[in-house]
């Protein structure tokens, strides 16, 4: 709901009347897919908080129509809610340092979300 659909076209008419009669005027959008999975990795795939350096790297990502492509990189935090690492950039890698994971492992969920970055 409230989103087109992916690689569909759709027509727009914008019409309008007076006394002396009626007009229109069409557009037709076509709206492209997301992007086709890749690959996400972390590198250490363990390590300690706060001190080490990791990097999270999205390889292989692509896109239908040749668009750049942007990647934003969080973890979830403690209250399930995305905390923001980076924001949307074009470069698929990120270097950071991450905070202890959660529960009796530590474990820490990380996420990349990738999107077309149209030009």
């Amino acid at each position: 709901p409230d989103s087109l659909a992916p690689n569909t076209g759709y027509t727009f008419r914008a019409t309008a009347e007076h006394l002396g009669g009626r007009a229109y005027a069409e557009v037709v959008v076509e709206t492209n897919g997301a992007p086709s999975p890749g690959d996400f990795e972390v590198d250490p795939a363990e390590g300690t908080a706060m001190s080490g350096t990791f990097t999270l790297s999205a390889e292989g990502w692509t896109d239908d129509e040749d668009n750049v492509l942007q990647y934003r990189f969080s973890y979830i935090g403690p209250d399930g809610r995305p905390v923001l690492l980076r924001g949307r950039d074009e470069d698929s890698q990120l270097e950071t340092t991450l905070p202890a994971g959660t529960g009796d492992n530590n474990v820490l969920t990380l996420v990349v979300d990738v999107f077309e970055g149209r030009r």
